[in-house]
């Protein structure tokens, strides 16, 4: 992924409501690949270039059944399986939004 600097901010906190925008695409593409979205999203700058996305509570049925079963390397294994076959769509927003 091609590295942009961070936007300054200004008047209205244009900044902000850029983050707010990127959580919602997130929200909007966990919907679409896992059909539920998180309950709740927050990001934030974590430096001139790098943003974190927090997600909460993004689990769906069977991925808390695994949970429960202790197969929690299964788990984690699943969802960044999902999350590497469908990387463009996972950043596309962020490329756009922070170009």
């Amino acid at each position: 992924m091609e590295s942009h600097p961070r936007p300054a901010p200004s008047g209205a906190n244009p900044e902000q409501g850029m983050l707010s925008t990127i959580s919602n695409e997130m929200v909007r593409i966990y919907k679409n690949q896992f059909g539920r979205g998180p309950t709740k999203t927050r990001t934030q700058w974590a430096g001139p270039d790098v943003l974190v996305v927090t997600l909460e509570q993004t689990l769906t049925p069977a991925e808390h059944s695994l949970r429960r079963l202790g197969e929690l390397g299964r788990l984690r294994d699943v969802r960044l399986l999902f999350q590497y076959a469908e990387i463009d769509l996972f950043c596309e927003p962020i490329e756009r939004l922070t170009a």
